[in-house]
């Protein structure tokens, strides 16, 4: 009696290893998730905290060859940061700033776009009239000439700084005219020093 129990439990657990053994060879995973592009979802996850914790680094924007080696993907992840408008805005400044190694017609469309935008940040604007002259050069006067004219005077002053980082005719021109219709002095005297730098 107690030899045939044994030998019913004893069939009874190897059915079920068999079953499992059956089910595990026609495709189930115990270690893979099944839904879908879910693992793809949280690697990119991962990447992005990864991500920000580089950007936070208290020495600035990491610099090409750190995100390269860093991630594969670079260029996509700092767009995902950069056109998050939950990022902190830390991360959001840095991503924007590193969108730069990669200057083609999308970055500058980006940062045309951010600029105009009424819910960028002040903070972020006063970089992007920056950036879009440092990355762009010339071709990104075009965006940054209007804020020569702006009613607050601190973009005024950065519209000038930027501007006169570029060496060109171009720049020149836009400085000289800036000055005809300025009427703040220290505008007036950043004009100035600006256009000594690009001659």
């Amino acid at each position: 009696m107690f030899s045939r129990i044994v030998r019913i439990k004893f069939l009874s657990v190897a059915l079920l290893l068999c079953a499992s053994h059956v089910a595990f060879a026609q495709g189930a995973s115990p270690t893979k998730s099944t839904g879908g592009d879910k693992p793809t979802v949280e690697l990119k996850e991962l990447q992005l905290d990864k991500a920000r914790m580089l950007l936070s680094a208290y020495h600035g924007v990491p610099t090409k060859q750190e995100l390269v080696e860093a991630f594969p993907n670079a260029r996509d992840l700092m767009m995902v940061l950069a056109t998050d408008a939950e990022t902190f805005e830390l991360h959001r400044q840095r991503a924007v700033a590193a969108l730069g190694y990669w200057p083609d017609a999308t970055v500058y469309g980006l940062y045309a776009k951010m600029l105009r935008a009424p819910e960028t940040s002040a903070g972020l604007k006063h970089q992007l009239i920056s950036h879009m002259v440092r990355v762009f050069g010339e071709a990104g006067l075009e965006e940054v000439a209007s804020y020569l004219k702006h009613d607050d005077v601190q973009y005024r002053l950065t519209a000038v700084q930027a501007i006169g980082m570029l060496d060109s005719d171009a720049a020149q021109k836009l400085l000289s005219v800036a000055a005809e219709t300025e009427n703040n002095e220290v505008v007036l005297e950043r004009i100035a020093r600006a256009r000594q730098q690009v001659r």
